[in-house]
């Protein structure tokens, strides 16, 4: 039975049918291909704010320059867009929330014996609620 993500399935139906077997091959063989590499654009920023919460809001872990967030090796434009995002967060009203950061939960759904799967980048509980 395939197995793919959202993201590979939305790309899936919107790509013509040349375009198909790539992301196929590389949900078949995530391993073998350079899919390996993939990363999302915003992840350093998104694992420098679950570790703000993480740490009780400690504004010590979000970064206060570009040269400090890592994971985006040389890539200038991506350092400092994710720069950008955790500057947005520092300013804005979410970082005076109190969140219990969870592991994220794989959620998976079966469509005519093609399984789609989906991971949240932020999985919490705020007061007795829980959210994405």
């Amino acid at each position: 039975m395939p197995n793919v993500t959202v993201k590979a399935f939305s790309e899936l139906i919107h790509t013509p049918l040349y375009g198909q077997l790539r992301i196929l091959n590389e949900q078949k063989y995530p391993r073998q291909t350079p899919a390996v590499f993939k990363i999302q654009y915003y992840r350093p920023a998104l694992a420098a704010i679950r570790r703000y919460y993480r740490h009780g809001n400690n504004p010590a872990h979000l970064p206060v320059a570009p040269g400090q967030i890592t994971g985006v090796g040389s890539l200038e434009h991506q350092r400092a867009n994710n720069f950008r995002a955790i500057s947005a967060f520092r300013n804005g009203s979410h970082g005076d929330r109190q969140l219990a950061i969870q592991d994220e939960p794989t959620w998976e759904l079966t469509l005519a014996n093609v399984t789609i799967r989906c991971t949240s980048d932020l999985f919490f509980t705020e007061n007795n609620n829980q959210g994405v």
